[in-house]
């Protein structure tokens, strides 16, 4: 029975001491795109799963650098390969730092950190000299056509047709 016993032990120790060292994933934030007034859109991948499976993979954002999972992410389903990220509801005219995250079992691991800046919003002003009321300078060219006195008072559009 202690051979047994014994033999049972060794061959637990055996096992527990081949099993792989899980490593962590190798996570990449590829670019950012596709940035409007309140929303982006964050490629990355999951290269590498580190030996264990990547259960959960995203990207996370902040108005500070190094954004970690605590604060806003997204969950892009798991495993290796591209994922595509959107973010929504953005301020406008800001600056956001975002990275790609993995999970698995030794832990989350990050991408390398992208900075981005939203766009202005638009407030509907047009920004051009014309007040769209059909409204010119009031300085007429003061000519005459030959048929009148020839003396424009700079007011009108010069024609005197009398």
């Amino acid at each position: 029975m202690k051979r047994f016993y014994f033999a049972t032990m060794l061959l637990c120790l055996f096992l527990v001491g081949c099993k792989p060292e899980v490593e962590f994933p190798t996570v990449v934030t590829k670019e950012v795109s596709d940035v409007t007034a309140n929303s982006a859109k964050i490629v990355s991948s999951v290269e590498a799963d580190g030996g264990a499976e990547v259960t959960s993979r995203g990207v996370c954002w902040s108005m500070s650098s190094n954004p970690t999972i605590d604060g806003d992410k997204t969950n892009d389903g798991n495993g290796v390969g591209t994922f595509i990220s959107e973010l929504q509801e953005l301020m406008s005219d800001t600056t956001y730092y975002v990275r790609a995250y993995a999970i698995n079992e030794a832990g989350v691991f990050y991408g390398e950190e992208k900075s981005f800046t939203t766009l202005a919003e638009d407030n509907g002003n047009d920004d051009g000299n014309d007040d769209g009321n059909g409204n010119g300078d009031g300085n007429g060219d003061g000519n005459d056509d030959g048929n009148g006195d020839g003396n424009g008072d700079g007011n009108g559009d010069g024609n005197d047709d009398g």
